[in-house]
């Protein structure tokens, strides 16, 4: 992905908030979930990487 930078990136969700899905997630889903990203790195490298972002919708009050 040469060329992108964060500067050019912009969220599709200005309301959404950024936080940590595993207080979301059972514990189960959440390592199921770690090792399938592990198992993909493994045949696309950087799959995994720190700067990943994984995603997931969460009911609002």
């Amino acid at each position: 992905m040469t060329g992108r930078t964060s500067a050019r990136r912009c969220p599709t969700l200005p309301d959404a908030v950024a936080g940590d899905i595993t207080s979301a997630l059972p514990y189960r889903t959440m390592t199921s979930i770690m090792n399938f990203m592990l198992a993909v790195d493994e045949a696309i490298p950087g799959f995994a990487a720190g700067e990943t972002l994984l995603c997931a919708p969460e009911e609002g009050a």
